[in-house]
């Protein structure tokens, strides 16, 4: 191959015009410049947390109470009996139920993300799958942020021990269990719904 100065003269001999010829600059290729990979932080419960809180809580149109202090209506939503604006009784559909059961997901979940947040800005990091998030926020959502916080649970995720924490969620609360035979089973449940690794 001809160098650029070898063709000029090539071309000086033969043509009668003058012909200059310059050498076409390539464009410089931008490299790709590498992503750091990260761990997304999981802060958002799915569609199947909605699905198992309908099959587990079941939907009770009327207002009732099970001796707790709290009048209970639609999917499991519970207000203090006594400054509720809902009577025993007093119906709603379907509609007014779903808002009901939102509210009380995105209350369960802004109470887990708090405890989350917590942790990483003290440099406690926990690989938290969908499946856990899921499960911790069913858990808040059936009893209580305030004895989900002091539960032998949370402190094994806290430190890392996953395999006995999804263990624990079995007997977690097991002083109900004779009074409330169901909630042995959600346990169980929810257990085998608490997945450490990412499907």
């Amino acid at each position: 191959l001809l160098t650029v100065n070898q063709l000029q003269t090539v071309v000086d001999e033969v043509s009668p015009e003058k012909i200059e010829i310059t050498k076409i600059q390539q464009p410089e290729i931008q490299q790709p410049e590498k992503e750091e990979s990260k761990v997304e932080s999981i802060r958002k419960p799915s569609e199947e947390l909605f699905t198992f809180l309908k099959k587990e809580e079941g939907y009770v149109s009327k207002g009732y109470k099970i001796g707790d202090g709290k009048i209970t209506i639609g999917w499991g939503h519970a207000e203090d009996i006594n400054n509720s604006k809902y009577k025993l009784g007093q119906e709603i559909d379907t509609t007014e139920a779903k808002i009901l059961l939102k509210q009380d997901v995105k209350e369960a979940s802004e109470a887990l993300n708090r405890i989350l947040n917590g942790w990483e800005s003290k440099g406690i990091k926990v690989n938290v799958t969908q499946d856990m998030y899921n499960t911790m926020t069913s858990m808040i959502f059936n009893m209580g942020i305030s004895n989900f916080r002091k539960s032998d649970f949370i402190q094994l995720v806290k430190k890392n021990k996953l395999d006995k924490a999804k263990e624990k969620i079995k007997t977690t609360s097991s002083h109900l269990f004779s009074g409330f035979p169901g909630l042995k089973k959600r346990r169980e449940l929810e257990s085998g719904n608490f997945n450490i690794t990412s499907s």
